[in-house]
């Protein structure tokens, strides 16, 4: 197999671009199930369905945001990951006291 930064062989070509059409495929037809299903399940009072091949559960989030200033008991800090992606690319090192993860994998998309 030959690999360059632009090309692939055919055959793997035809089945990267054949797997991402799978996927959005699959991806608006699981959508479209979903919708419907959801609205049966709403319709009829159904929480959670539960067989030998799969599990459905209709879920409920709920999320909070400020309107006002925060009590300082609900509060807290957060590292600022972008600051720290530039100081890393400024000065080659992250600064002390913050650690990495890197990981690698494997993204697609057709144009």
């Amino acid at each position: 197999m030959t690999l360059t930064k632009n090309t692939v062989p055919a055959e793997v070509e035809r089945k990267i671009l054949c797997a991402i059409e799978l996927k959005k495929e699959l991806a608006k037809y699981e959508e479209e199930i979903k919708e419907e299903l959801f609205k049966a399940m709403k319709e009829h009072d159904i929480v959670s369905i539960k067989n030998d091949a799969y599990s459905v559960t209709l879920a409920t989030r709920t999320t909070f945001k400020a309107s006002d200033a925060i009590p300082t008991e609900f509060a807290k800090t957060v590292l600022d990951t972008t600051k720290v992606a530039t100081h890393a690319k400024l000065y080659g090192e992250v600064p002390a006291g913050i650690e990495t993860n890197t990981t690698e994998y494997l993204t697609w998309r057709a144009k």
